[in-house]
């Protein structure tokens, strides 16, 4: 009896799988899953850009420093970075040092990308956590995804401000929210097909696969992390009514949220600016 029921099972089995095997829609199916997963397991295999600390000016005796916190880019941007932060060379006092860093996805490894959440979060806490103990006036910079990071950050750590002596925030084109985000640039590349049922989902499985695998559809946004932000922080909020990457909605609502209860809030709208401050 028990034979006949293993031969039975085994020939049930043997008849799925070759059906399986043989039909077009399954072939296309796994073909999918392959096509899907081969970016991720490329990218786990280079590993995750390290951290790269960099001090792009060092005065000594100093108690001031700026951390320069870097956007997003589809590619290599490792020393677009370095570049940044010189730039703030600039606009900082000559008794302020200048550190930069890399976020893990900052060679173009986007495996490792996440706008802003858990793996971003974690790796400006770490930078933070490694500022010379001489510093008693450090500011943190960003731009873009970089200022989202910061707000996330200091709204999931508040401990970081007083501890590390975190005076001002300065926030240069931050988004409200991820996704926001992501749905406001597939609807820019697939132009008026975005309205076809079906196209908004499949636009944003596309970016889920290739681009921002380990975003998370339900974590951490800025516009839920600034309720948590010391209301006495000094923070600088610049964005454009021009920008085309994070749109002036992200901004108008971060606006909202801020200063309904920050007493040392600052907003610049810059009117015919582009995306992070450029002209």
């Amino acid at each position: 009896m028990q034979q006949t029921i293993s031969a039975v099972t085994s020939q049930a089995i043997h008849t799925a799988v070759t059906t399986i095997y043989k039909s077009k829609i399954a072939r296309l199916a796994a073909l999918g899953c392959a096509v899907a997963k081969t970016p991720q397991i490329i990218g786990h295999c280079i590993g995750s850009c390290p951290m790269n600390l960099q001090d792009i000016r060092v005065c000594e005796n100093s108690r001031n420093m700026v951390i320069y916190v870097h956007s997003f880019a589809p590619a290599n941007i490792t020393a677009q970075v370095k570049q940044q932060a010189q730039d703030l060379e600039r606009l900082y006092p000559q008794d302020y040092s200048i550190r930069t860093f890399n976020f893990a996805d900052a060679r173009g490894n986007f495996s490792y990308a996440n706008l802003a959440q858990k793996r971003d979060i974690m790796r400006l806490k770490e930078v933070i956590e490694r500022t010379p103990a001489t510093i008693t006036n450090l500011e943190l910079h960003g731009v873009s995804r970089g200022t989202s990071t910061i707000i996330n950050t200091i709204g999931m750590y508040p401990e970081l401000i007083a501890k590390y002596y975190i005076k001002a925030i300065i926030l240069d084109s931050p988004f409200a929210d991820p996704h926001m985000l992501i749905n406001h640039q597939t609807a820019r590349a697939f132009g008026p097909a975005h309205n076809i049922p079906g196209i908004p989902l499949l636009s944003r499985c596309l970016v889920r696969t290739f681009f921002l695998q380990d975003l998370k559809a339900y974590g951490v946004t800025p516009l839920a992390s600034l309720q948590k932000i010391s209301t006495t922080l000094p923070i600088l909020h610049m964005y454009s009514e021009d920008d085309r990457v994070v749109p002036v909605e992200h901004g108008n609502m971060l606006l909202e949220a801020f200063r309904e209860k920050h007493i040392h809030y600052q907003r610049v709208l810059i009117g015919h600016g582009l995306h992070c401050s450029q002209t």
